[in-house]
């Protein structure tokens, strides 16, 4: 351990312990036992693991729970997590938005002040569901189509679907660098072999400052010279700032690996992975966190957790803690729903949000608010608002109405284009010319050539191949 006074003077001294190699240290339940916690600096990667020596990525936790959020009350402190881009702009936020009371979850793009996805605290499971076959479901967790909703839909703007769509009704290992005093309420055992010095001193100007019959005894001899392992068991206070490590200290605990930040805790007590500036209660400075077990943990999977204000754990985000689960979703830990699950197997893109703010299901490109881009399926009643587009072939199971509007055909150009059918049969339709009507099961044909005839009523019309002006009922 090097100690800095606060004069400048330097006081190094080589401090370790027998712990495991390249964990950082902590005080055992006892508070007299100094040994070695679950996190764990690769030397060689300089990635910061927790609950395993093997991290891939910057942080890496074997756990299968990591909480975000105050444990007790704070208003208007929700817990988010932050995502930076690759020119180190913080991009997006995810988590309970920061309003008191706020039991919510949203994904919120810090540069726009846009949140194009938001969930209330009670929202029921499944209020979103992905299936493997990419299909969306909206209050179900079986969608049949592309896109099916479980409930009553209404869209505010035109609505374009395409064909086939069905509407139905401590150990230190190594140098520890200390900037500031180092006290203990009690004595510095160590565990050395004999004729081992207990605590190593480098500069032999402070030498004469140590007070060794504080020490059982010991005179300055007995310190060894930078090198040589020490212990220390027991309470240790340090009057300053701590760094494991090579360098000058800049907060009051810093572990540097080759000289580059691993692991720093700021001055408000903030945590901060491969960075020694954080600026939020854990900030990490890598691309990539790993949550969840690293070896087989069945019922183990992986999530973060998110409290809000009141300190409540309110909702989870990661992987199912079933057996064999390998899906993600949502879940509100308050009302056991998870409105929103993605299944393994989902395909790329199956729920695209643009920068316009259109969202795609089965398409990146919306052209509009809700583009679908497969069938679609409504298991309640829809409403439609404005003028309505249908392309292809549609169809209407159970009662549609359309209330204080028309319903508008086009020219019928064939038999698939301008018809309105029941049952399969066609209708309605004006096949001929624009001025042509056939009403009923089967009426008009579709090799009409005359124009301004009239069938009204089953077959009416139907043998009848040209002409212009018939009437038949």
């Amino acid at each position: 351990m090097a100690t800095t006074t606060n004069s400048g003077n330097a006081i190094p001294q080589a401090i370790s312990t027998s712990g495991t190699a390249n964990h950082i240290a902590g005080w055992a339940a006892d508070g007299t036992t100094l040994g070695t916690t679950t996190m764990f600096q690769d030397p060689t990667s300089n990635y910061i693991g927790i609950a395993t020596n093997t991290p891939s990525f910057g942080l890496d936790v074997n756990s299968n729970v990591f909480a975000v959020g105050p444990k007790t009350a704070s208003p208007g402190s929700g817990g988010t997590m932050r995502f930076r881009d690759d020119t180190g702009s913080v991009r997006w936020s995810f988590g309970v938005p920061g309003s008191v009371g706020a039991t919510d979850f949203f994904m919120y793009n810090n540069v726009s002040g846009q949140a194009p996805f938001y969930v209330e605290g009670n929202a029921p499971s499944y209020g979103l569901y992905l299936k493997a076959n990419g299909n969306v479901g909206i209050g179900t967790s079986n969608p049949g189509a592309k896109l099916e909703v479980n409930g009553p839909a209404i869209f505010d703007q035109p609505v374009t679907f395409a064909a086939g769509q069905t509407f139905p009704a401590t150990t230190f290992t190594g140098n520890t660098s200390v900037q500031g005093n180092v006290s203990a309420s009690g004595q510095l055992v160590s565990s050395v072999a004999s004729g081992t010095a207990p605590l190593q001193v480098a500069s032999t100007t402070q030498v004469a400052n140590l007070n060794a019959s504080l020490l059982g005894g010991l005179s300055p001899s007995a310190f060894a010279l930078v090198g040589a392992p020490n212990n220390f068991i027991g309470s240790q206070s340090i009057a300053g700032n701590l760094l494991v490590g090579t360098g000058t200290p800049l907060n009051p605990l810093e572990v540097r690996v080759s000289g580059v930040p691993a692991l720093t805790v700021g001055p408000t007590g903030s945590i901060g992975i491969a960075t020694s500036s954080p600026t939020y209660g854990l900030d990490v400075y890598r691309s990539v966190v790993a949550i969840g077990p690293k070896t087989s943990g069945q019922g183990s999977g992986g999530t973060i957790r998110f409290r809000d204000d009141s300190g409540t754990l309110r909702w989870l985000f990661g992987i199912p803690g079933t057996v064999g689960s390998s899906d993600f979703f949502m879940y509100n830990n308050v009302n056991g729903a998870a409105p929103i699950y993605i299944k393994s197997g989902a395909p790329s893109y199956r729920l695209y949000m643009d920068s316009t703010g259109n969202v795609g299901i089965g398409t990146t490109t919306p052209s509009a608010t809700l583009e679908v881009n497969g069938s679609a399926k409504f298991d309640g009643t829809v409403n439609f608002a404005g003028t309505q587009t249908f392309t292809g072939t549609n169809i209407f199971d159970g009662t549609q109405t359309i209330t204080g509007g028309n319903l508008a055909l086009p020219p019928t150009t064939s038999s698939a284009v301008g018809v309105l059918s029941i049952g399969g049969a066609p209708f309605v339709h004006s096949y001929g010319a624009s001025s042509n009507t056939f009403v009923g099961r089967n009426a008009g044909n579709f090799s009409m050539t005359g124009a301004y005839n009239t069938g009204v009523g089953s077959l009416a019309l139907l043998s009848n191949g040209s002409g212009a002006s018939n009437t038949a009922t």
